[in-house]
């Protein structure tokens, strides 16, 4: 019985498949918490500047480079500032009950504290949520036109150069 012809060796990796250009579509919608918390933690630990939250200000480093790494992720950037205005709200929901002196009385003890005015807070923190809304929405707006220049454009053009609107 004879034996079979030895196969070639497998090559040490795959064989690439030819590059195909691919027009920015928008972010998947997982990337906008992503953003928020990085901004909320962000504004915490610069606020907390002489605690030990001070020290997570390299690892949100980290995180921002990574999310800015991820080219789809990029277009979801705008939640950052959604999410600077969680720990604004969080200042604005401690000042409730101002502005003014407010008395706490119980059974056994009573306390004053002095409260500041809440809705310089909370109108901060509206015109964030609101730029970070209106930034996703343009944002958005600007990869539904990309990817339609591209699937409009010839086959032959996609990588060329695609001349300025006059």
């Amino acid at each position: 019985m004879a034996t079979p012809p030895a196969l070639p060796p497998p090559p040490p990796f795959p064989a690439p498949r030819p590059w195909v250009p691919q027009a920015p579509g928008p972010p998947s919608w997982g990337w906008y918490p992503a953003w928020a918390a990085l901004g909320a933690a962000g504004a915490l630990a610069l606020l907390a500047v002489f605690t030990p939250l001070f020290l997570l200000v390299p690892v949100l480093g980290l995180l921002g480079l990574f999310l800015v790494s991820r080219p789809r992720a990029r277009g979801a950037a705008p939640a950052l500032l959604c999410g600077l205005a969680l720990p604004v709200l969080f200042v604005a929901w401690l000042n409730r009950d101002g502005p003014g002196e407010v008395c706490t009385v119980t059974p056994s003890s009573s306390s004053c504290v002095e409260e500041g005015n809440p809705w310089p807070w909370v109108a901060v923190a509206t015109a964030l949520i609101l730029a970070g809304v209106a930034g996703s929405i343009a944002a958005r707006r600007a990869a539904a036109r990309a990817r339609a220049r591209h699937e409009a454009a010839p086959a032959h053009a996609i990588g060329a150069e695609v001349p300025p609107r006059r």
